[in-house]
């Protein structure tokens, strides 16, 4: 014997397994539906009285959170938890207010999976299509240089088990709102049309060799900025998809903020400093120091004078950009995990660890 679990409604009138969870459902005589964990070995929820009477049978679709129940009242239901209906966490997203009448404008990247997936935020629900690359390059290093090999990614994501499965770290939407761009944890970039779904290219192949930190588009569809965690900033032709340029800050990075009116690219580094470039020149404009943390988010103002940022330490600072210096700086209770200025500048929000709510500061 394994394991044992006791409980106090009554005999077992049935059990049914998950194949696709650890956990065992068993049916009591007063007609309770009792969910145990077979990995904490404990009781995890109950479900009283689903049918006028005892539940006579019970059984789990194959592959799938559905249950099918029986009961004496001369009924069969199917059942589904609230969760199982979710999707998994949200690690990435990007918004554009150009096209929001016409087609989806919000793009979403999750954890753990290939697939991107759009909303429509005009009418508050998930969108048409599902953004899956059609090609994933799969690299690995042979003899000191990288090997690249393709791998067509199966219809179905279950059968999709590489030993190192890409997965979706980054999105983007262009200023005009009619493409996306997802990058991957192998460091490829993809290309998407928000109207149809359909895939419009690959950005390299792949853009680099480590999972895409950043993705960056200007105002004008002329360049597309993409960074990486061994710390490379590449510039591309939007149309061409032909790399213009790139840079080696010597440091992982961790993320990038474009400001669009002034070309001005934010990249943070894991060494806790923050650069800024001129996208256009692809020269280095300043370079800020002074936390002593982890940064967790960066933004402009929108009129481009001033940078905020976050760190795990505990603080907040605005950067003057045109001096180069510390304007401001504050301490918080809790570490900001996120910052974002209002397009009129007036406020920054801010969201915090172990905090649900979000912050408002007046500037």
């Amino acid at each position: 014997m394994v394991v044992s679990f006791h409980q106090e409604y009554g005999p077992v009138t049935a059990i049914a397994f998950r194949t696709d969870e650890h956990a065992v459902l068993v049916t009591a005589s007063g007609g309770r539906l009792l969910f145990w964990s077979l990995e904490q070995r404990r009781l995890i929820s109950a479900l009283t009285e689903p049918h006028c009477g005892q539940v006579t049978c019970v059984e789990y679709l194959p592959s799938q959170p559905v249950l099918v129940t029986i009961g004496s009242d001369n009924s069969i239901k199917l059942s589904i938890t609230a969760d199982d209906l979710k999707f998994s966490p949200i690690v990435d997203f990007a918004s554009c207010a150009a096209r929001e009448r016409d087609w989806d404008n919000i793009v979403t990247c999750h954890l753990h999976e290939l697939e991107a997936r759009t909303w429509k935020f005009a009418d508050k629900v998930i969108g048409s299509h599902v953004l899956k690359p059609p090609f994933v390059v799969e690299t690995s290093v042979i003899g000191g240089e990288i090997d690249i090999k393709g791998a067509r990614v199966p219809s179905t994501p279950s059968s999709f088990n590489v030993q190192h499965a890409a997965v979706a770290r980054r999105v983007e939407l262009s200023a005009c709102g009619n493409f996306a761009f997802i990058g991957l944890s192998n460091g490829q970039v993809d290309k998407y049309n928000m109207q149809s779904g359909l895939h419009r290219g690959m950005y390299g192949r792949p853009a680099h060799s480590g999972a895409i930190r950043g993705i960056c588009t200007d105002a004008t569809n002329a360049r597309v900025i993409t960074v990486c965690a061994n710390g490379k900033v590449k510039f591309w032709d939007f149309e061409t998809r032909k790399c213009l340029g790139e840079q080696n800050l010597g440091a992982p990075v961790a993320h990038a903020r474009l400001h669009r009116p002034t070309n001005m690219l934010a990249l943070v580094c894991d060494n806790f400093v923050v650069r800024v470039y001129d996208a256009e020149t692809q020269q280095l404009m300043r370079t800020f120091r002074g936390h002593a943390n982890r940064i967790t988010d960066v933004d402009f103002s929108p009129d481009g004078r001033w940078l905020v940022s976050a760190s795990m330490d505990g603080s907040v600072r605005i950067w003057d950009i045109p001096s180069g210096r510390l304007l401001d700086a504050f301490l918080v209770c809790f570490p900001v995990t996120s910052l974002s200025f209002a397009p009129t500048g007036q406020y920054l929000a801010t969201s915090h660890v172990d905090h649900l709510g979000i912050f408002l500061w007046f500037s």
